[in-house]
């Protein structure tokens, strides 16, 4: 796990969760949800009524019962971006920071287009680019932090939860695919610039694409630092040749900062890869530019 992202985990320990449960099908306070979904299960497997027994645990703080209810859901169901998501807040509320950021990237790499798992993504960046801000300002201040919220309904499109007692809010299933206008083509014209310039060794390029804010992966070097390092690979790297693919573009709500996940294939004279990455963006002072980067899977 990225020593960036062990602290970005760390800090979501002492986030606001958001666990008040809509308990649309087993309606109720949590206990008597507990006791509907426990008289319910006594006459056979449910998923949808575990799911919801999950959810009342959340609302109870009582994490481990949550965590555990959820992982099995999760392992049952790989498909289901819910119990992941679920799952990922209990595991933080927990203490358990590698397994939950295992998690959170499954929740979303199992359905991208969740509004409430981008909202969550989204906070995450935002909190980062707004902690790396200040940090460069050197003034102190602390970043507001964001709440995360639960996914509280499964949605309604697959055979195996159809017919169940689950009642679908719109506002948290999928309605939103990665935006595609002239906004986003833009940011994608930079990274296919950006991409050029590395394979290139066009130094002027290649660093233009990034703000003087950005923070490396490795904590304990700054931006001058990392650049220095930049600057030598890519003088002494050979040959050397990046194609991005099947980028995905998602803009905050107020359209100032972006995350971008594509597949990066890179060669060189001695190595070459093929990796999932994922890059925050901030529009400053008429461009697009980098604020962190980081690699999620590796694909070959």
């Amino acid at each position: 796990m990225p020593t960036l992202f062990k602290l970005v985990f760390f800090t979501l320990l002492f986030f606001s969760f958001n666990v008040k449960a809509k308990q649309s099908s087993w309606g109720g306070t949590p206990e008597e949800v507990l006791r509907q979904t426990q008289a319910h299960l006594k006459a056979g497997p449910d998923d949808v009524a575990l799911f919801h027994q999950g959810l009342a645990y959340a609302s109870l703080n009582q994490w481990n019962k949550a965590q555990i209810i959820f992982q099995d859901l999760s392992l049952k169901h790989v498909d289901w971006p819910e119990p992941k998501n679920n799952l990922a807040v209990a595991l933080l509320k927990q203490g358990q920071l590698e397994k939950a950021q295992k998690v959170i990237d499954d929740a979303i790499n199992s359905q991208p287009s969740f509004r409430v798992a981008q909202k969550n993504r989204n906070s995450i960046y935002e909190y980062l680019a707004a902690q790396a801000y200040d940090k460069v300002l050197g003034n102190g201040k602390k970043a507001s932090l964001p709440e995360m919220d639960l996914l509280t309904e499964l949605t309604m499109n697959r055979p195996e939860i159809k017919n169940k007692p689950v009642t679908v809010k719109p506002e948290e299933v999928v309605i939103k695919q990665p935006q595609q206008d002239d906004l986003v083509n833009h940011i994608r014209q930079h990274l296919l610039a950006w991409s050029r310039a590395w394979s290139e060794s066009d130094e002027k390029h290649y660093f233009s694409s990034y703000s003087t804010k950005f923070r490396p992966t490795d904590l304990r070097k700054d931006y001058t630092q990392w650049r220095n390092i930049r600057r030598i690979r890519l003088r002494n790297t050979l040959d050397v040749q990046v194609v991005l693919d099947d980028i995905d573009i998602y803009l905050s709500d107020n359209r100032q900062r972006a995350v971008a996940e594509f597949v990066q294939s890179y060669s060189s004279l001695k190595y070459k890869d093929r990796v999932i990455k994922q890059l925050v963006l901030e529009f400053d002072r008429g461009n697009w530019l980098i604020l962190s980067e980081r690699e999620i899977q590796k694909l070959d």
